[in-house]
């Protein structure tokens, strides 16, 4: 593929990337970012990333179809019950100690879940409510247990 097409194609798969924080990314914008390295590797470097992406790259619009068409209705999680009810209950987990993925993921159900049933994540929750922790990619696991070390002792009043 073309250097063109490959900036074009990159910019155009993450142009909902931080969409409304920062500038959308455009070709332009991706050559900038290309020029920092040797002109001899860029146009691999751009193949590679444009291969990356095409398999690892999730839409916005892909996760807020998935929350809501798997995971929102899903009756293995929320049983027979109405939806609407169980996530009223549910408690989410918003205390990440490092990084913002599950602030912005969080927001991305919130989004479906108000389209589902017309609850918001800040409105949601009980006492006895179950907890959910809503993020991305577990890589080592460490950042979850770290996350969860923090509500253990809690849990454990719940019980």
């Amino acid at each position: 593929m073309s250097r063109p097409r490959l900036l074009r194609s990159i910019a155009e798969r993450i142009a909902d990337y931080r969409e409304g924080e920062v500038a959308p990314i455009d070709s332009d914008h991706v050559e900038r970012w290309l020029g920092q390295f040797d002109p001899a590797v860029q146009v691999p470097i751009l193949a590679e990333l444009d291969h990356v992406l095409s398999r690892t790259y999730v839409r916005r619009d892909d996760i807020e179809s998935f929350f809501g068409d798997e995971v929102i209705k899903d009756a293995d999680l929320v049983g027979d019950d109405d939806p609407a009810a169980y996530w009223a209950r549910a408690r989410f987990f918003n205390r990440q100690l490092r990084g913002q993925s599950q602030t912005a993921m969080l927001e991305l159900f919130d989004t479906a879940l108000q389209q589902e049933c017309g609850l918001a994540v800040a409105d949601c929750g009980e006492d006895d409510g179950p907890l959910v922790y809503v993020d991305d990619a577990v890589y080592t696991g460490m950042h979850v247990i770290n996350d969860l070390e923090q509500i253990i002792p809690e849990a454990s009043d719940h019980t």
